[in-house]
């Protein structure tokens, strides 16, 4: 992405625009309030994989909860109008294969051994429906392109859509109280200062909210991965 395009690409954006506010105002906060005071050492807990698993296998619970929602009212409300767009992609689809297949058959026909005994005009008539044919694929071909950059765009906005709701749904949810990273944290958060506390937080509610905007899949990975881990360090140490 180009450096000068950086502002535009946070500021097209509805949820990148209000996070970059979130963390601006976030900091400003922790400045003016707590800018003089030392900060706490994050400490984690010792059996921190195993705290994560079990931390994130009921946010993977929420993740397809909020998957569910979007594909019912994002996918679901959006079918009447994604309808009209396939049917003409798959139209100009058919119109392309059957130019093509005209024209192969018409290709074959004065490629074949037997068009050594076709007359001139028989030779001729061929060729004119052959180029006939040639005439009507190049608009075939633009239609069909067309047709397909239509849906795409389409789908393309449909994704942004889900991504904004499912971030907003995310951060809401995050302030709810469903967090990532405080249950792996040992350390007690209240005894921190009023700044530290804020940062902490809002870091917790920012991260909860990106694991449920990017689904149930990223989240089944990293528990996968941890899992994983775990597995490999309990057998390492029986060993």
């Amino acid at each position: 992405m180009p450096k000068n395009s950086l502002l535009e690409w946070i500021i097209a954006s509805p949820v990148r625009a209000a996070l970059l506010l979130f963390f601006v105002a976030g900091l400003v906060v922790v400045w003016i309030v707590n800018w003089d005071v030392p900060y706490a050492t994050v400490d984690f807990e010792a059996s921190v994989y195993d705290k994560v698993v079990e931390t994130l296998t009921p946010i993977l619970f929420v993740g397809l909860l909020v998957e569910r929602l979007l594909e019912v009212f994002v996918s679901g409300g959006r079918k009447h109008d994604r309808q009209p767009l396939e049917r003409s992609l798959l139209k100009s689809k058919e119109k392309l294969n059957q130019l093509d297949g005209r024209r192969a058959a018409l290709q074959a026909q004065l490629d074949s051994p037997g068009a050594k005994v076709l007359s001139d005009p028989q030779r001729s008539n061929i060729l004119a429906r052959l180029n006939k044919v040639a005439d009507h694929v190049p608009e075939a071909q633009r239609n069909y392109r067309e047709a397909d950059a239509a849906l795409e765009k389409f789908k393309g906005e449909t994704r942004k859509i889900a991504y904004v709701l499912g971030t907003l749904m995310g951060l809401v949810i995050g302030l709810a109280g469903v967090r990532a990273l405080s249950p792996v944290v040992k350390s007690k958060v209240d005894d921190w200062e009023v700044g530290q506390q804020i940062l902490f937080h809002g870091a917790d509610v920012a991260l909860t909210a990106a694991l449920l905007a990017g689904g149930a899949a990223g989240i089944h990975q990293v528990i996968s991965v941890f899992g994983d881990y775990t597995k490999k360090a309990r057998k390492a140490a029986e060993t």
